[in-house]
């Protein structure tokens, strides 16, 4: 089943921080404007306004970095990972193996990904969410078991967000080792409520444990919030057919057997992720 499931799920991932203005260019309205779309989540309208930035003639090698450093976050944020790579190929980026990594990540070139991102330093500003890409590239490649070495130290990481994340990566993959009731009691630790990467976390351990009254109970909790994106919905969604499908439900099999002939059919409306390649594959 979906053991990249939290990709799709934890909408609380760590992210970088803003890519930081060339001093020379901070007085620079249109490029604040982007910078301004950037963190208003507009990812599509800051790469516009940064292509635009390029275009302009006379720029000196630090604004074209800047412009070129923005553009490249705007579009792995967008999850445009080729047309990220694109860019990179061809302009100078700040912090380039994380975010070229991040870029071969969103294209499924996980072996790749993990090359590059092995290369950037440890004492780099993005040193710990590269060490999470690099987990991800692993897990990607069927290597659970070198990616739970990579985030074991970071769940103590000062960073409240980046020690979270680790830890309910680090829970996902105990997964199917005959730890569920571990990560059951790890899991009363986090974020009490309707904390969506936790309760998607719950309801696979319980499926594990076989416990599929709870687990039905959790993912039918969890669709009935409003603020569930597309791949989250469907993350839940079809983990719910497969609780249904054990309890062997009419409405499982159906919810899987449309699943299945969605995917299929390759709907331009939904996004091909590794969520879908675990499932199917």
């Amino acid at each position: 089943m979906a053991a990249l499931g939290l990709q799709t799920m934890a909408a609380d991932k760590p992210k970088p921080p803003k890519a930081k203005l060339k001093p020379n260019v901070e007085d620079d309205r249109d490029l604040n404007a982007a910078r301004q779309a950037l963190a208003d989540g507009c990812y599509d309208v800051a790469a516009l306004k940064l292509r635009r930035l390029q275009s302009r003639t006379g720029q000196g090698p630090k604004h074209r970095a800047t412009y070129a450093s923005l553009l490249v976050e705007a579009l792995v944020r967008d999850e445009k990972g080729t047309e990220a790579l694109a860019v990179i190929q061809k302009e100078t980026i700040d912090d380039r193996p994380f975010w070229e990594g991040q870029a071969l990540l969103l294209t499924g070139d996980y072996e790749k990904a993990g090359e590059i991102l092995n290369a950037y330093p440890l004492e780099g500003p993005l040193s710990a969410l590269a060490t999470i890409a690099r987990a991800h590239a692993l897990m990607g490649q069927g290597r659970e078991a070198a990616a739970r070495t990579l985030v074991k130290p970071l769940r103590t990481h000062p960073d409240p967000k980046i020690s979270r994340y680790a830890r309910l990566l680090f829970n996902e993959l105990e997964l199917g080792n005959d730890s569920a009731q571990t990560v059951l009691q790890r899991l009363t630790d986090e974020s009490a409520g309707k904390d969506m990467a936790v309760q998607y976390l719950r309801a696979r351990a319980l499926l594990e444990q076989n416990d599929l009254p709870k687990a039905e109970a959790i993912l039918r909790d969890l669709l009935s919030a409003d603020q569930l994106s597309e791949l989250e919905h469907d993350a839940a969604t079809l983990l719910l057919a497969e609780v249904l499908w054990h309890r062997r439900s009419p409405e499982g099999r159906k919810q899987l057997i449309a699943f299945i002939n969605g995917f299929s059919t390759g709907t331009s409306e939904r996004k091909d992720t590794e969520f879908w390649d675990e499932s199917f594959g």
